[in-house]
């Protein structure tokens, strides 16, 4: 018998990020050299896939996903 298991990533860095709309504080925990690949180029989503969309938009645009919802909501 064998399993397909997801083996959590061992996190080695811890990012604060301050949502420049709201000012709320997050934490982020990468791999760094996971991290280091998405700065020298490599696609977010493919260097860091095991964060979630909010998580990876916070650390491209340091925009938390409360107010990406906000800014992008049908509300007006």
């Amino acid at each position: 018998m064998s399993f397909d298991a997801t083996v959590a990533p061992k996190f080695d860095t811890c990012f604060a990020v301050t949502c420049r709309m709201c000012q709320s504080q997050n934490f982020v925990k990468v791999v760094e050299s996971d991290f280091n690949a998405w700065r020298k180029g490599e696609l977010i989503q493919n260097a860091l896939p095991y964060l979630d969309v909010n998580q990876r938009e916070l650390l491209q645009t340091r925009i938390c996903g409360t107010c990406f919802d906000a800014m992008f909501s049908d509300e007006n």
